[in-house]
């Protein structure tokens, strides 16, 4: 079996769930371990989880049927760009800063020392440990877990650094669509206001489809700030928890009073003006 291969237990094999999926590290370890990988996605970062099997063990599971066995190119989270070439839609990010396949170079670099010891890193009784040792000496300014994501990554990927590709290519695919019968908040929580909660539904959605070409045509016929104020008038409900509701109800409503203010000020002004020129003065309310 071959470095790489991924490895599925439909049954659950020790303390392996049905629903885990690992891929062979190591095979041939001196003291009889089978050493496998698994990529765990966290809430805002990856990292990679080594198991250990002892080789008797691993290989009877095989021959029962407890284990299946296939083959990724590339790891899951780089699924939107498999099949393409990476140098072709480099050369369209003409506004990039730092080109994606140099970061993926750059991770390579990095582990190219762990890569030339790996024999050693399997060797020892904690490679986890090994690698963080020689992160702490070696390449101080790197995280630890991430360096051995990446070399795990590289290892059961082929030794291809397209697998050392950052995931980007995933940013803004999130279906934020809202899910019945669960409370949840999507994005990161409000910085002004503990728990503050602002949900998008069907009746806001319209409202906001509704306001944006009204405020642009505004921006266009009365000037920014006019612009802002309607901006700030739609009618989205607030949905506060905790101490803060009480002050946060009344912000609004002294934010909502001064818009109005605001909103007339302008009205009588543009009224005077256009008495003054005979023209019919034109007068809009915030609803």
């Amino acid at each position: 079996m071959n470095v790489g291969t991924q490895l599925k237990f439909p049954d659950g094999f020790g303390s392996i769930s049905s629903s885990q999926t690992l891929y062979l590290l190591n095979n041939s370890s001196p003291d009889g371990r089978v050493i496998c990988v698994e990529f765990v996605t966290a809430k805002d970062t990856r990292r990679a989880d080594f198991h250990f099997f002892q080789r008797e063990d691993f290989e009877q599971g095989l021959l029962d049927g407890h284990i299946s066995t296939s083959r990724d190119e590339m790891p899951v989270w780089l699924e939107r760009i498999k099949g393409l070439n990476i140098h072709t839609f480099e050369t369209e990010r003409t506004g990039a800063k730092r080109s994606n396949f140099e970061r993926a170079e750059d991770r390579e670099c990095i582990i190219q020392p762990l890569v030339a010891r790996e024999k050693e890193i399997f060797a020892s009784s904690d490679p986890a440990k090994f690698i963080a040792d020689w992160v702490k000496v070696n390449a101080p300014g790197q995280n630890a877990t991430r360096v051995r994501f990446w070399f795990s990554c590289y290892l059961v990927f082929g030794r291809n650094p397209a697998a050392l590709y950052p995931s980007y290519c995933r940013i803004g695919q999130y279906d934020r669509t809202p899910r019945p019968g669960k409370n949840y908040s999507t994005g990161r929580p409000a910085r002004a206001v503990c728990r503050g909660k602002c949900k998008i539904d069907k009746d806001i959605e319209k409202k906001l489809g509704m306001a944006i070409p009204n405020t642009l045509a505004l921006a266009r016929r009365r000037g920014k700030f006019t612009a802002e104020l309607w901006k700030l008038s739609l009618g989205v409900r607030y949905k506060v928890k905790g101490k803060a509701c009480a002050l946060f109800r009344q912000i609004v409503n002294l934010i909502r009073l001064l818009i109005s203010f605001a909103i007339e000020f302008e009205n009588c002004l543009n009224r005077i003006c256009c008495e003054k020129r005979g023209m019919v003065p034109h007068s809009y309310v915030i609803k």
